[in-house]
Parts: structure tokens; C-alpha cells; sequence
């Protein structure tokens, strides 16, 4: 029973001593599979040594670690101090970055191997960290580690290892070069003590239209107020029109009617002035021609007589 006991406790030791060895060397959370992207921030076409083009920035985080300069799996750039900065989204924001390794890089230039054409920058690396990809601080505070992947071999490709105390972030900015004619390195590693990352929900296509909806529904109202004014002005003005044109018509009834009354009031008073008057002068005027006509054919017969 005690022999049992003592296996049992062995293996338990044995399984934590792993879960710790395993917690202790973290998460690469810059990994294409986790969703982790990152850019070139310039163009780097005329700089591409050979096959190992980066073209569609995919080869520095496809968990694909070279064991040497391989062509479409190292990344391969040209130019003795060519300054070469990327910019790492991990997709979600990490409060315990330990590490940043650049795996496979070829560093003939110091072994003076093979041409001794390749080399990296090592401490002369940038490190710029951001929690929201627009304001980046710069990290110094680090110890670089250079390390031979095969101790055996004759030739020169190392992995070098930035230790940080627990950085947060969820974007890198990273400026490294060669001092001499290549620089060649196969993959990056950013390291999470425990892999465990917040990531902040973007608005889905649907509330972005509810949004939209909202917005222009706040906005519509403006609109109408300020219209509004205008539509009630133009019944207030039209009514003023009507009514100075139902005056204006009223006026020129009522100085015909004046103008017919004055007619008809003339012809009246002619008419009765005709009357007033008596018989018209040359009327009278024949009447007197007439008696004296007569009054003479009177004299004229008594004379005859006598």
C-alpha cells in the first residue's frame, strides 16, 4: 500500500513539475490560427531578396519555423541597414507578454560563415507597445538572449529571445534590420504567459444599420423643425395675399357701384331738370310767332270789315 502511495505521489510531482515547466514558457498568441495579422509599413517590393518573399505578409506567423534559409518560408530582405517595421494586431488585448522571439534568424556576419553577408540587429531591435493601436510606447526595458538552434551545426541560424516583465498589449510595433547585405529570419513569436486575451466586441453589420437608423431618426426631426417655420409662414402669407386681393376686389365693386349710382343719379337729375324747367325756348318761341301770326290775320280781317 505504501509502495502505491509513493508511485502515486511521484507521478503527481512529476505532473505538476510538466504544468509548470508548461505555464512557465507560456502561449505564442501571434499565431495566423489565433488570428493574429500584422502589416509592412512600407512597401517592400523592390526589397524582396529571392524567393523568400513576404508578399502577402503570411510567413512570420505560420507556426512554419525553418531549420535553415528556405525559399517561400524564410523571410528574405535586402539592403545593408535596411530598417524594416511591422506592425502585429494579436487580435485581443494581453496583460502578460513575457517574450518576442525572432526564430531562424541566419547570423553568418558574426560566425563568419558562409559568405558572412547575414546578420540581425539584435539589441538594437525596437519594441513599441500599444493597448489601442493608436498611441505606442516604446519598451526598453528587456535582456536579450542568443541562442544556436543546432549546436552541431556549421552553420549560423539562431533564435533571438526578448525577455519582458509582463507587458500589456494587444498591438506590437517592431523595428529591426541587418547591419550588413541580408537579413533573413523565418518566423516571430510573441509570448503570453497564460494565452488568455480580452478582446473587445466590434459592432455587428445589423447594429451598425440600427445605428444608421437611429442616427437618421434623430436627424429627421431637426430637419422638420426647421422647416417648419417656413410651411407655417406660407398659409400666413398666402391668407394675406387673399385677403389684400378680396379688399382690392371689394374697392373696385364698390367704386362701380358708386361710379352706377352717380350715372343714374344724372340721368335722374336731368330728367327732372327737364321737367323743372318748364317748356323748352324754342318752343316757347313758336308760340309767339304763332300768336303774332294770328294777332296779325285778326287786325288784318276787322280792317277788311270797317
Amino acid at each position: 500500500m505504501k509502495k502505491l502511495f509513493s508511485i502515486a505521489l511521484s507521478i503527481l510531482m512529476l505532473l505538476s513539475c510538466f504544468a509548470f515547466s508548461v505555464s512557465a514558457e507560456g502561449v505564442n498568441v501571434f499565431a495566423a490560427d489565433k488570428g493574429a495579422t500584422y502589416s509592412y509599413m512600407e512597401d517592400m517590393t523592390e526589397y524582396w531578396y529571392g524567393s523568400c518573399k513576404d508578399e502577402n505578409a503570411e510567413l512570420l506567423n505560420n507556426g512554419v519555423v525553418p531549420e535553415m534559409e528556405e525559399p517561400f518560408e524564410t523571410v528574405g530582405i535586402q539592403g545593408t541597414n535596411r530598417v524594416v517595421t511591422i506592425v502585429i494586431d494579436l487580435g485581443a488585448l494581453y496583460k502578460d507578454i513575457t517574450s518576442i522571439n525572432f526564430l531562424c534568424v541566419c547570423d553568418s556576419y558574426t560566425d563568419k560563415t558562409s559568405g558572412a553577408n547575414r546578420s540581425f540587429s539584435g539589441k538594437k531591435t525596437n519594441f513599441r507597445f500599444s493597448e489601442d493601436g493608436d498611441t505606442f510606447t516604446r519598451n526598453k526595458d528587456f535582456e536579450m538572449e542568443r541562442v544556436k538552434m543546432d549546436p552541431d551545426s556549421a552553420e549560423s541560424y539562431y533564435n533571438f529571445n526578448f525577455a519582458f516583465k509582463n507587458v500589456t498589449a494587444r498591438y506590437i510595433e517592431l523595428t529591426f534590420y541587418s547591419p550588413v547585405y541580408i537579413l533573413s529570419l523565418g518566423e516571430i513569436e510573441v509570448i503570453s504567459a497564460s494565452g488568455v486575451g480580452t478582446t473587445v466586441e466590434e459592432p455587428s453589420s445589423e447594429e451598425e444599420s440600427s445605428e444608421d437608423i437611429s442616427v437618421e431618426s434623430e436627424e429627421e426631426p431637426s430637419e422638420d423643425v426647421s422647416v417648419e417655420p417656413e410651411s407655417t409662414e406660407a398659409p400666413a402669407s398666402s391668407d394675406a395675399e387673399s385677403t389684400d386681393a378680396s379688399t382690392e376686389e371689394s374697392k373696385i365693386e364698390a367704386s362701380k357701384e358708386e361710379s352706377k349710382t352717380e350715372a343714374s343719379t344724372e340721368n335722374s337729375s336731368q330728367a327732372n331738370g327737364g321737367d323743372n324747367e318748364g317748356i323748352d325756348p324754342v318752343v316757347i318761341i313758336v308760340i309767339i310767332v304763332a300768336v303774332v301770326a294770328v294777332a296779325a290775320v285778326v287786325v288784318i280781317v276787322v280792317k277788311k270789315k270797317k
